[in-house]
């Protein structure tokens, strides 16, 4: 059996501007195109980063923190049966459980049953005030078709540094 081995293909690490969304986005984009998956995986990997760089620019707390410890740290990587996107950050404390359970609630269900959210939460489209519509981990979940991993890495007075592992399952064409 041989290993499937993980190479990373993008990083980084520092605050998020929209600005610097878009440089990862582009970067990401192309380094994602030529690596000879199927067109579809590819979609499915740049929805996920879009939503998980979205949710983080809308969701990141601002805090002290110390020059080794940025704000923001992303990794994609690629082996030959998949991509993983890791994202983590500061959110509030106070934020924590509803997230958890939005994340548990969507990893229980069937790609159907996530359609079927998707289509009842987009009907209801209520705006929050930060400019979300509350999609972003459903449609993580829906593009990734795998479960969405997280975990507290470190908590920093009302802030919990979060990380979320999300794994895009694809072949080579």
């Amino acid at each position: 059996m041989t290993q499937d081995k993980s190479k990373t293909i993008y990083s980084y690490s520092g605050n998020l501007s929209f600005d610097i969304i878009e440089k990862i986005l582009f970067k990401s984009k192309n380094k994602i195109d030529v690596l000879g998956f199927e067109h579809i995986v590819n979609k499915r990997v740049y929805s996920v980063l879009v939503e998980c760089l979205e949710n983080t620019y809308k969701h990141n707390k601002k805090t002290k923190h110390t020059p080794k410890h940025e704000q923001v740290e992303l990794v994609l990587e690629n082996s030959d049966t998949n991509f993983t996107i890791s994202i983590s950050n500061y959110i509030d404390k106070d934020n924590l459980t509803e997230l958890a359970s939005k994340i548990e609630k969507v990893n229980s269900l069937e790609l159907s049953e996530l359609n079927s959210l998707y289509r009842d939460a987009i009907s209801k489209a209520l705006i929050s005030k930060k400019g979300g519509a509350g999609l972003g981990i459903i449609e993580i979940a829906r593009n990734s078709r795998q479960k969405i991993v997280y975990n507290i890495i470190r908590e920093n007075g009302t802030g919990i540094y979060l990380n979320l592992q999300i794994k895009v399952a694809g072949k080579l064409k």
